[in-house]
């Protein structure tokens, strides 16, 4: 370096007289500023004073062996006192003698040398981040990308020549290096007075006390105060004040300028630029980084331009500067004089009170109404301030908030912006006072891999998985919060599982005896809660533990039996998550690997018993996974034993249905028993396996494509146990009956018969040597969907439960009403307001709402108690969204069902909830639940789907092609659907909790027509057959059979014939002892349930046949429309499609006519008959009108009871306005 007057170098000035002095404290200060830059890391500095080229290849080739290929290298070439710039072409320049060589010899250097870029990128590897603090240092950053690219380009010419180049040295130079340059390649370094000669270096290694003599210096006065304030304070005045400053305070400016450069390269910093320059290039680079920052905003003051690659965005005009400024204007303000020594006042730090940039920050994001998450911009502030000590507590409560919700690419970029390096350290600090938040926020990194490898990386080999700090610390935290009353705790303890469960994924095939006993314990005591939330992740605790870790000792067999009782009695449960847990819970008392004898399969048999019977009961898909996934897994662990049980099944299914072949199925049967030596209990758990094949058959009709997905491969595996003993040829007949569904007489003949005799013979010979040689090494690895979904989700579902903070409503009079009923009771309300209103005696029915014309037939309608949404239905897989209060058609929406299925009929449900909820009836027995935003009723989508009622398994004889369909009723208030149909059972199911909780016996050989709850209490089942027979059921009795039975559709005046359909009843809301009753005769009947003699009233409304029927329970109208009427005049009278129309309306055992006419349709297409479309007739469930139509033609028409005037009701109003004519 040239004799000249120099400024100050790492913050020390060189002496002129002890060169070699100055030169070592120099390189000692820049050592100590790279060490303090990585407070979290263990780095290792080299230094090369003056270097000679031989030098610089030294060292950085060594260097890049101590970091290896992929951690970065830090570089900082600082030139300032060489004279010669670098080249356009990218040559740097060096001295010919290095300065160690210098001191040995006494001699200095005489000449320059060049050093190619090209060759110094190659030395120092890949991933590298160069500081060039050098005059014209632009030139450099111009040449690396060319020189970065070449070395790319040669290391692919190598890999296309020897593979084994792109191993050891990846074409990656352009992507992975990092360059940050003090100045334009024009531009000279500049020297100012008051700042470093290095003034560049400064602001990446010490930025803190740049800031400050850079505030000196360029003064901003954002606050109102004294112009004295703001004196430039002279260079001698800022080194004292430097070295009075306590620790303390320098690492509080530091936390909040470190806060603010943060939060700016997060918010200016494109996403994968980021990811190169901070979020995987170590703690050294990322600082470098951020003080490059600073450095953009300090250096251009001085005509100096820093550039960078990757190429970071210009931020002098961010926001944030200002906050910096006055954060300084504040702190400048209290500055102290010199006393009269010309010393600093020493207490002057006592009476400080600083602005802060974070506090502020913190407190504006946790006053944020909580429904609503914290800006994700903000992260880095939220990390800074969790670790300050003054902002810990706020920060991490701010950290918890913000990646709480965050979605799977939210939560990863949230980890490149330094959650999980915060979360690390927080950790690491084992602050008491934090711990609840460390969980949940630990709780919502797990679900990104890279934190659970940073989490559980140690336990994979630590000798003890207990010992492991991470695990440690949430083993005692879920311990502690179990052993104390389970409340407030409750979030913690499940959290803690969540956690725990993934470290012991993680650690998968390790022993850890001692963790093994203290999570299955924890869990033990989680499934006793009575917390739904808690006994699923119990489960999912145990499921992960036991199907992860070895036990290595046996010490907790009896432990281990308790909790197979406790999942087993979860399977009970009304919560499906919960359910699906302890499925997924069970799955791991499976054998992972076949077994030799089938009495191995005792237990295991035992516990699929009672899946068994679950399996058709289950209305969630998620359960009805798990339930598929099990059974696959024990077909699996059965072997050889399986694969025989397959071959008995099949040939029992050929004997039903070629009973000509019965004998000699049974011969070869009964021979194979014999070859084997097939014991009387083996045989018995051959009959339990074969529950599980025919379980698997059923759920091969699953409306869920995954179930039947997951079944379909079960099925593949099964056959696939018998194609090694099937000839070629007989392979597909083997495979078509195997796959066959409810019609195998399609499937099954003699040829196939004998293939698969054949194939069973094939296997009973290779039998001895199958079961003498060694166990299948390939073990059925379990799926882990449940458990990462359940992870997923979790944090989302403890932030909403968090917030709900309901308001306590008084509804009528009933007080306090729990949550998760006040909707209901908010439902009822709004009913009862709503019929008041619009159902008075007064109100004219003959207002002529709407004709509605449609592009599409309709076999019948149905419409949202509140809105003006209607759902139209037209035998096909479509269902169509109208608005009747325009008589415009806003949409459809397309189910994918399976053939010729078709929707039947819908309903809302949930009709007060934000989004709109739909049940769809499809002709095969299934229910499939659509959900949706509520102003956009077209964007609903399937959310759930199962078989409401197995037409195959129960069928009854059909009259007609119509009763091929389910009927239902839906009683909000417990969420309860009864289903009933073309079967000799009714399901009764818990829709809340997705499952089957009754079966009711028709005891009837005809299908059910019609059924409805009684609205009030919700107990009592009324269903109408096909032979006109009416059957009461009581769901509080534990009875299956009809408790009341009585001819609804009998005349007592013997004009028709009984014995018919019936189309429709209803009960009178608020009256539960009379029942009315539509008959497909053309009766009208009223039954009172305490004398079923005879009806108490009766109108024959339709003496030709009723064609559909509706009821409203509010005001007791039955509306009823006939079959069309034959024309007996005109022809052109013929091509005008008329019906007779009636109203009647119930009271108590009364019934009287509000209106009978005839209505006349448009004429229809050839379509609509050929189609067997039939007039329908629909009354809104609350508003007085109904819906009357036949093909592409519907009425909308009042349905009130009399001739009042303008002020009789509000509903006289409302269909005034609504009306476009008046007959």
């Amino acid at each position: 370096m040239a004799l000249r007057d120099v400024g100050l170098y790492a913050w020390a000035l060189p002496a002129v007289r002890d060169p070699i002095g100055a030169m070592n404290k120099i390189m000692t200060n820049y050592v100590k500023q790279m060490k303090a830059m990585a407070v979290y890391s263990n780095i290792v500095c080299r230094t090369a004073p003056d270097p000679s080229t031989a030098g610089i290849q030294h060292h950085l080739q060594k260097s890049r062996r101590a970091a290896g290929p992929d951690n970065y290298v830090a570089v900082i070439y600082s030139a300032h006192g060489i004279q010669e710039p670098p080249t356009e072409a990218g040559e740097l320049w060096c001295y010919n003698i290095s300065f160690e060589e210098c001191v040995e010899t006494g001699s200095g250097p005489t000449e320059y040398n060049p050093v190619l870029l090209f060759d110094l990128l190659t030395w120092a590897g890949a991933s590298t981040c160069y500081v060039w603090d050098c005059q014209n240092a632009g030139r450099i950053i111009r040449a690396a990308r060319s020189e970065a690219e070449e070395i790319d380009t040669q290391l692919r010419a190598a890999a296309a020549q020897k593979p084994s180049v792109a191993e050891l040295h990846p074409a990656i130079y352009a992507k992975r290096q990092i360059h940050f340059a003090a100045c334009g390649a024009d531009e000279a370094v500049p020297r100012i007075s008051g700042m470093p000669d290095d003034l560049f270096t400064a602001c990446l290694t010490t930025p803190l006390r740049v800031a400050l003599l850079f505030y000196n210096l360029e003064t901003f006065p954002f606050t109102r105060s004294v112009a004295s304030s703001h004196v430039q304070r002279k260079n001698e005045y800022m080194a004292d004040l430097w070295k009075a400053m306590s620790q303390t305070l320098k690492d509080r400016l530091w936390s909040e300028l470190r806060a603010i450069l943060s939060t700016i390269a997060w918010q200016t910093i494109d996403g994968q630029d980021y990811q190169t320059l901070i979020g995987q290039s170590g703690e050294v680079v990322s600082n470098l980084a951020t003080g490059f920052l600073l450095s953009q905003r300090i250096l251009p003051a001085y005509r100096a331009h820093p550039e960078s690659i990757p190429a970071m965005t210009i931020s002098t005009s961010h926001a944030l500067w200002k906050h910096w400024d006055l954060i300084l204007d504040n702190f400048f303000e209290q500055l102290p004089e010199y006393t009269d020594e010309g010393t600093l006042d020493t207490n002057w730090e006592t009476k400080l009170r600083l602005v802060s940039f974070m506090g502020d920050q913190l407190d504006s994001i946790l006053s944020t109404d909580q429904s609503r998450l914290p800006s994700e911009a903000r992260l880095p502030i939220i990390c800074r301030g969790a670790l300050t000590s003054e902002y810990r507590e706020r920060g991490c409560v701010a950290l918890d908030a913000c990646l709480r919700d965050l979605d799977s690419a939210g939560l990863a970029r949230a980890v490149q912006g330094g959650a999980l390096e915060v979360a690390a350290q927080l950790l690491v600090m084992e602050d008491a006072t934090i711990s609840p938040r460390m969980i949940s926020i630990w709780a919502s990194l797990v679900r990104n891999n890279a934190c659970v490898a940073a989490l559980a990386i140690e336990g994979l080999y630590a000798e003890r998985l207990t010992s492991v700090p991470a695990v440690k610390f949430f083993l005692e935290q879920i311990e502690r919060n179990l052993s104390g009353p389970i409340g407030r705790s409750e979030r913690v303890v499940i959290q803690s599982a969540a956690v725990l469960s993934t470290i012991a994924k993680f650690v998968a095939g390790r022993q850890a005896p001692r963790f093994v006993k203290r999570t299955l314990f924890s869990a033990s005591l989680m499934l006793k809660s009575n917390e739904g939330l808690m006994q699923q992740w119990g489960a999912l605790l145990v499921a992960e533990v036991k199907g992860s870790i070895v036990d290595g000792g046996g010490e907790n067999e009896e432990l281990i039996e308790i909790l197979k009782h406790q999942l087993l009695g979860l399977i009970e449960s009304s919560s499906v998550e919960t359910r699906a847990s302890a499925v997924y819970a069970l799955g791991r008392w499976i054998n992972a690997s076949a077994v030799r004898d089938i009495s191995s399969l005792t237990a295991t048999l035992d516990l699929t018993d009672r899946l068994a019977k679950h399996a058709s009961r289950d209305g969630s898909v998620v359960v009805r996974k798990e339930i598929a996934r099990l059974f696959r897994r024990v077909l699996a662990s059965g072997g050889i034993w399986t694969t025989f049980t397959f071959w008995v099944y099949l040939l029992q299914g050929a004997t039903r249905v070629i009973p000509s072949e019965k004998q000699s199925c049974m011969r070869l049967m009964g021979e194979a028993a014999r070859q084997i030596s097939l014991q009387e209990e083996q045989q018995k758990r051959m009959v339990r396996l074969t529950v599980l094949i025919k379980v698997l058959h059923t759920l091969r009709r699953d409306p869920d494509r995954r179930v039947v997905k997951l079944v379909t491969d079960t099925v593949s595996f099964l056959v696939a146990g018998l194609r090694a003993y099937a000839v070629a040829d007989d392979w597909e007949h083997i495979a078509k009956v195997a796959f066959s569904e409810a019609s195998v007489e399609t499937a099954w003949t003699p040829e196939v018969l004998a293939a698969v005799q054949v194939t069973g013979t094939r296997l009973l010979d290779d039998w001895h040597r199958r079961m003498a040689s060694e166990l299948s090494s390939e073990k059925y690895e379990p799926s882990h969907e449940l458990f990462e979904k359940s992870k997923l989700s979790l944090q989302v579902y403890l932030g909403s439960e968090g917030e709900i903070n309901p308001q306590h409503d008084q509804l009528n009079g009933l007080g306090e009403i729990p949550s998760d009923r006040k909707h209901i009771f908010r439902h009822r309300q709004l009913e009862d307001s709503l019929v008041l209103a619009e159902q008075q005696v007064g109100l004219p029915w003959r207002w002529a709402i709407k004709s509605i014309d449609s592009p599409d037939p309709w076999s019948t309608i149905t419409c949202h108690s509140f809105t003006s949404t209607m759902m139209s239905f037209n035998d096909s897989q479509d269902i169509l969204l109208w608005d009747w209060s325009t008589s415009r058609k806003t949409g459809s929406v397309h189910l994918h069902l399976p053939g010729s299925a078709r929707i039947q009929y819908a309903r809302f449900v949930n009709e007060l909830h934000e989004q709109s909820v739909v049940l769809a009836e499809i002709d095969n027995g299934e229910i499939h639940v659509l959900a949706g935003p509520a102003d956009e009723p077209t964007q609903m989508k399937t959310i759930s789907s199962f078989v409401a009622l197995d037409l195959y398994r129960f069928p009854v004889p059909v009259a007609s092609e119509a009763h091929k369909r389910l009927v239902s009723t839906w009683w909000r208030q417990s969420g309860t659907l009864c289903v009933g149909g073309a079967a000799s059972i009714i399901n009764v199911w818990d829709c809340p909790a997705e499952r089957c909780t009754r079966v009711l016996q028709s005891d009837s050989r005809v299908a059910m027509t019609s059924v409805i709850t009684e609205p009030v209490s919700g107990n009592l089942i009324i269903s109408g057959l096909a032979d006109g027979k009416v059957k009461l059921y009581d769901l509080r009795q534990s009875r299956a059979s009809p408790l009341l039975t009585w001819q609804g559709d009998e005349d007592p005046d013997h004009i028709v014939a009984s014995g018919q359909p019936i189309a429709k009843n209803g009960i009178v809301l608020g009256e539960s002892k009379h029942v009315t009753s539509a008959c497909a005769n053309g009766l009208v009947n009223v039954h009172d349930i305490r004398n079923l003699s005879e009806p108490t009233s009766s109108i024959l409304a339709h003496p030709s046949g009723l064609s559909h029927a509706s009821f409203q329970a509010h005001a007791g109208l039955m509306s009823t429309v006939s079959h069309l009427l034959t024309s007996t005049t005109s022809t052109l009278d013929a091509a005008i499609p008329r019906a007779n129309f009636g109203l009647h309306r119930s009271a108590s055992s009364l019934l009287s006519v509000v209106t009978e006419e005839s209505i006349s349709f448009a004429p229809q297409a050839p379509d609509v008959g050929a189609h067997g479309f039939k007039p329908y007739t629909v009354v809104h469930p609350l508003r007085p009108f109904l819906g009357i139509g036949y093909g592409r033609t519907c009425f909308l028409r009042g349905a009130g009871v009399g001739k009042g005037d303008d002020t009789d009701s509000g509903s006289y109003s409302f269909l005034r306005a609504q009306a476009k004519y008046i007959k």
